[in-house]
């Protein structure tokens, strides 16, 4: 709460006043982040003409997002700490593999999808110096080539 004060410059008092437990303060956060930085949803598939497409969407919206929220390692890296935290980061997760569900059609390896579009991901290719645009479009151009030479994977549509 000390941290919270003073990036606020207010008193400790004030910050308590507000928020009276720290899990008040994490949900206020939390609150917070989704309303000014939303994590992707299914309507970035809309419109897409082909799995490879849904994909690219896919990994290019999470990472934009994980650059937009930083705070996404601290809350992995903390979730023992709180329910509050443990619920946000199980939602992270949940989110994710929906989405990579979605993009790679029915029968389609989520798993692998979802795994390669994780944050650690993303901050281990920012870290060898890829920007969040290169790092997205290079990780989807390999989970297209994945996927286009594996075995039953659909390459069609979601509504065809």
């Amino acid at each position: 709460m000390t941290d919270i004060a003073a990036r606020a410059g207010v008193s400790v008092g004030t910050v308590y006043h507000h928020f009276p437990s720290y899990a008040d303060a994490i949900v206020a956060c939390g609150a917070y982040t989704a309303e000014h930085a939303p994590a992707p949803t299914t309507d970035l598939l809309e419109g897409a003409a082909s799995r490879n497409e849904r994909v690219t969407r896919l990994v290019r919206a999470l990472f934009d997002y994980y650059e937009r929220v930083p705070a996404l390692e601290s809350v992995r890296r903390d979730r023992h700490l709180t329910p509050e935290l443990d619920a946000f980061a199980r939602e992270e997760v949940r989110n994710r593999r929906k989405l990579a569900a979605q993009a790679v059609g029915p029968g389609g390896p989520v798993a692998l999808v979802a795994a390669l579009s994780d944050i650690d991901v993303y901050r281990s290719l920012r870290r060898e110096g890829f920007g969040t645009a290169d790092a997205a479009d290079r990780v989807a151009a390999l989970l297209n080539h994945v996927l286009d030479a594996a075995p039953g994977v659909s390459r069609r549509t979601v509504k065809e």
